[in-house]
């Protein structure tokens, strides 16, 4: 990422727009941001930072960025063009913010908007520049810059950006803390999450296996089994009852169907008896009933006969209820033809007295004409009318305005007047008190360096007191040392002393001596006393207790030396602070807190001074534009008041011509529309009745046509109707005369309706069919039971319901044993098989429950997954680091990683040392003075961008801003870190330093000045 161009307004100190154009520092250049304290120079990185991800470089937030020099029409804005290889891209970034109103007065609050653009073609200065738009909102904008350039906000910070007492977090940083900058960085986030997955993977297995042992155990208990052999015993112990069991039942079922097999033919037998006994008495009812079935079979018979006849009798009943029907329809067609001539004899008179209709109605039509222009020519003078009085109207309304307009313009000629008078004065007030907040930032960074003076000397108090604590135990333990020196050095003195007695002890006679080989042994040593030998154990005892005691020293004096060497380091840091400090060193922290105190009453005064001259200069615009509006609308009234008038006389002069005798204005509208109406409804009447008369004749003629020819076709079927009649008559006659009936009544009388035919037939054959059936019954009950007697069922049941109740119970005892049979062997068979479960389960958690304890750190590195991935990472870092510290050092420091494993109680693996060459040995960072922290500091920085660009997908960063930090540097170590920082320019970067160090002013050439005024900050490039 390479910055081109960066515009900036009313952001921070800068009230108006302050741009820069990186390619007037000219090709990868190594530049300085230039500038006294608080001028704004930090604000370029927060600037571009904004831009970017809506956020600053340090702890301020885009929207508290806003400059209070600003006017408050004048919104805060950033825009930033950077090119990424070959690609270049505009951010243009308002943060939330709070400006006066476009319209009328008062404010009005903004929302944060972001914008993103491809530049297309660079013709021109940068901000005309073709663009294309990629994102047009906040979290678009910023998830798209993450993805372009690779880097998220604090990875930004950490690479391209170093702000401000920043860039030394990660050299200083505790492990845990730099576990998590270079988490961030390098998102490792990955493998912490297979730490976290393997962890939890072996809790759910060994939570699967507690659990599948706790129900084995339950399993065993429940069916009341010490173990499982315990209960194959009982399994294989039950088998012969249940063989036994089974004997039993088979033969009681054996005696049971034997027993229901002679209780089944006696059944049969018993319902034989039976039935033969009910067969005879249905016998009997079925010859009781043999009169009754003779008389329906001699009904049935007359009825038959009576059928063969029957058509002709309905033939002649049609025939002569035909003619009945025929004479009557003849009737009423001769009444209907008789109403049919009335009517159309009362038709023609009616359409007779409708012959003069026609001439009545164009004499009406004629009326209703002259009533309609008569009405036309009232309307157009009645509408003359009306808009003479709006005319009227509208010059009074004009009139009146007028007057008000020229009444509110003095008015407001007078506001302006004193409004002004008020706003000099104000100006004169606000104008004594300027330049308050570039005091307030001075102010605020004279505190913070205070209190950290103060910190450090607290800190000092607080190490010199732990070195004296250090110290005071040292006598003590030198001189246990010399004790134990000196009862070691006479144990050992005394056991050498010892040694002859006890080889003397050992001598047999006549054996050889081992130092002299003589058999004989005149004078062997004695003790002199009765005191134990020395024994190896007791020179042990005691040379451990010399080890110890000098352990201990040695660990104290380790102790001392370390403190001597924090309490050093400290004291040279907090003399490079007291430098840099200046006249500030005596100045105590509550002075600079009382004055910047001070300073906020100043602010708020003069804060609200300036709204008041904001709302004040709007008032006045206002009063401007509210005159300036009142005299357009005066001029405007005019010409509409002239125009008014001309159109009044040309309306009045219409009206004469219209109605010159005014006859059209007495008449009313509503009079003549009343008279056309009632014309029109008159002519409409008489065209409706003279129309009815001609269809009403028209209709009358059509009935009486019809009606006489109904007449002449009644009479014809009246005749034919009669001639069947007479035909029919004779034909039944003859066939009545033919049948076994002496008349007519005899034959009815045989007729039998269709129910009651169907119910005798019905009787007759069910009689019949019952008689032959229960004489077949009767035969065949007989022949089966022969001369068999009546069998005792109660007896045969009692048998076989005993037999069925033993067989019951002693199947129920078989089931219950076959149940708990089943169940046990089904209960081994799961437990056998949850067994198998159980070691598979056991031997997985042995391979993932050793695999999560280690990737989670319990190892000899005591080094978790995640730390061991970004332990590689640091050792990257820390090479890339030391190559640029031995060049800012000549060859001294170098940063790295501490191998060994401190506290086995903490996890390892991410602390920093310095390897001094000139020692030869490695120490913690936090011994290096101020000078040599901040050149380290910048190494392992520099280091990092490197290391995060190659682990960044090849992202290329071309840009590095350093912020303060050289003032802690003497001249020697200043020109090496130039040198190292000029050799990354060559390497084809752009280099910011930001600084008010006079020396670099002069090694540096290249230059951004902020220039700090009364009313906000400016920026000069060259």
């Amino acid at each position: 990422m390479k910055p081109l161009y960066l515009a900036i307004t009313a952001f921070g100190p800068f009230a108006t727009t302050e741009t820069v154009n990186f390619d007037d520092l000219g090709e990868h250049p190594l530049f300085l941001i230039n500038g006294p304290t608080g001028a704004g120079k930090t604000t370029l990185l927060d600037a571009m930072n904004f831009a970017l991800y809506g956020s600053s470089t340090g702890d301020r937030s885009g929207a508290s960025m806003r400059c209070h020099h600003a006017s408050s029409t004048l919104e805060t804005e950033v825009t930033f063009i950077f090119a990424l290889g070959d690609a270049v891209y505009r951010v243009d970034r308002k943060p939330a913010q709070t400006t006066a109103a476009k319209r009328g007065g008062g404010e009005t609050s903004r929302k944060p908007t972001a914008l993103l653009y491809k530049i297309v073609t660079q013709t021109g200065e940068p901000d005309e520049w073709e663009t294309e738009l990629l994102e047009n909102s906040l979290t678009d904008v910023t998830k798209r810059v993450n993805e372009l350039i690779g880097l998220n906000d604090a990875q930004f910070r950490q690479v391209v950006v170093l702000p401000q007492g920043r860039f030394r977090e990660l050299l200083t940083a505790k492990s845990e803390e730099r576990e998590s900058i270079l988490a961030s960085l390098f998102n490792t986030a990955e493998f912490r999450r297979i730490e976290d997955a393997v962890r939890e993977r072996a809790q759910q297995v060994n939570s699967q296996y507690q659990e599948l042992k706790n129900q084995l155990k339950a399993q065993l208990e429940n069916a009341g089994f010490q173990s499982v052999a315990l209960a194959k015993e009982k399994l294989a112990a039950d088998e012969e009852p249940i063989a036994q069991t089974k004997q039993e039942l088979e033969a009681l079922r054996t005696q049971l169907e034997q027993a229901q097999k002679t209780l089944t033919q006696a059944e049969e037998l018993s319902k034989r008896f039976h039935s033969l006994a009910q067969s005879e008495r249905k016998l009997e009812g079925l010859n009781e009933q043999a009169e009754v079935i003779a008389a329906a079979e001699k009904q049935l018979s007359e009825h038959d006969a009576a059928k063969r006849i029957q058509p002709e009798w309905l033939d002649f009943r049609q025939s002569r209820e035909a003619l009945s029907a025929r004479e009557q329809a003849l009737h009423q067609a001769q009444q209907q033809l008789e109403q049919a001539l009335q009517a159309q004899q009362q038709a023609v008179v009616a359409l007779a007295k409708h012959e003069q209709t026609p001439a009545q109605i164009d004499k009406l039509k004629i009326d209703v004409t002259r009533f309609a222009k008569q009405l036309e020519d009232l309307q157009t003078v009645s509408a003359t009318q009306q808009q003479l009085k709006l005319k009227t109207q509208e010059r009074d309304t004009a009139q009146g305005k007028m007057a008000a307009i020229a009444v509110a313009l003095e008015q407001t000629t007078d506001a302006i007047t004193g409004t002004k008078e008020e706003l000099n004065k104000l100006n004169l007030a606000v104008q004594q008190h300027q330049n308050t907040e570039a005091k307030r930032e001075q102010l605020q960074s004279q505190l913070k360096q205070v209190q950290q003076r103060d910190s450090l000397q607290q800190r000092i108090k607080s190490e010199e007191a732990a070195l004296v604590e250090a110290k005071t135990p040292l006598a003590a333990a030198e001189q246990a040392m010399k004790d134990a020196q000196a009862a070691n050095q006479r144990l050992r003195l005394r056991w050498h002393q010892e040694q002859a007695i006890a080889l003397a002890n050992e001598l047999s006679p006549g054996e050889p001596c081992p130092v002299c080989g003589s058999t004989e042994h005149p004078a062997p040593a004695h003790a002199t006393h009765d005191t134990e030998l020395v024994s190896q154990e007791q020179l042990d005892a005691a040379d451990a207790k010399l080890s110890n005691v000098t352990a201990e020293l040695e660990k104290l004096r380790l102790k001392i030396n370390a403190a001597e060497t924090t309490l050093a380091s400290s004291q040279q840091q907090l003399k490079a602070q007291l430098q840099e400090l200046g006249d500030l060193a005596e100045r105590s922290a509550d002075t600079v807190q009382q004055r910047l105190d001070e300073l906020a009453t100043l602010e708020k005064q003069q804060a609200q001074q300036k709204q008041t001259l904001t709302e004040m200069t709007s008032r006045l615009e206002q009063l401007h534009e509210k005159a300036q509006k009142h005299q357009g609308q005066a001029t405007e009234l005019g010409t509409q008041l002239h125009n008014v008038e001309s159109d009044i006389k040309a309306l009045e002069s219409r009206l004469d011509t219209l109605d010159p005798d005014k006859t059209l204005r007495a008449l009313s509208a509503e009079s003549i529309e009343s008279q056309r109406n009632a014309t029109e409804q008159q002519i409409e009447q008489l065209q409706t009745q003279q129309k009815l008369a001609t269809e009403q004749k028209a209709a009358a003629d059509n009935q009486v046509a019809a009606a006489k020819k109904a007449h002449e076709t009644s009479i014809s079927e009246e005749e034919t109707a009669r001639a069947r009649l007479q035909a029919a008559e004779k034909s039944w006659l003859a066939k009545l005369a033919e049948s076994k009936f002496i008349d007519a009544d005899a034959f009815t009388k045989a007729l039998l309706e269709n129910d009651v035919e169907s119910q005798l037939k019905q009787q007759v054959e069910e009689h019949k069919q019952q008689l032959l059936q229960v004489k077949t019954l009767i035969a065949q009950d007989k022949e089966a039971i022969a001369d068999q007697e009546k069998p005792d069922l109660s007896v045969l049941q009692a048998k076989v319901n005993e037999l069925k109740q033993n067989g019951a119970s002693i199947e129920h005892i078989l089931q219950s044993m076959l149940t708990k049979q089943e169940q046990l062997r089904s209960m081994i068979t799961e437990y056998e098989k949850r067994v198998a479960e159980s070691t598979q389960l056991e031997q997985k958690y042995r391979v993932i429950g050793m695999l999560a304890r280690t990737l989670s750190g319990d190892n000899q590195l005591r080094m978790s997954l995640h730390r061991f991935v970004l332990a590689i990472l640091l050792d990257d870092v820390l090479h890339e680091a030391s190559v640029r510290l031995e060049q800012m050092t000549n060859n001294r420091y170098r940063l790295v990683r501490r191998e060994t494993v401190g506290d086995r109680r903490q996890h390892g693996g991410l602390e920093l040392m310095v390897d001094d060459t000139y020692t030869g040995q490695e120490r913690e960072v936090n011994t290096l003075s101020g000078g040599e922290s901040f050149m380290a500091a910048l190494a392992l920085a520099l280091g990092l961008s490197d290391v995060v660009q190659s682990y960044s997908g090849g992202i290329r960063i071309d840009t590095l801003f350093i912020d303060e930090g050289f003032g802690s540097l003497d001249s020697e170590a200043l020109d090496l870190a130039i040198n190292v920082l000029a050799n990354l320019r060559a390497s084809g970067r752009t280099i910011g330093i930001i600084s008010h160090v006079n020396e670099l002013k002069l090694r540096i050439s290249k230059r951004i000045d902020v220039l700090r005024g009364v009313g906000g900050s400016t920026l000069r490039v060259g």
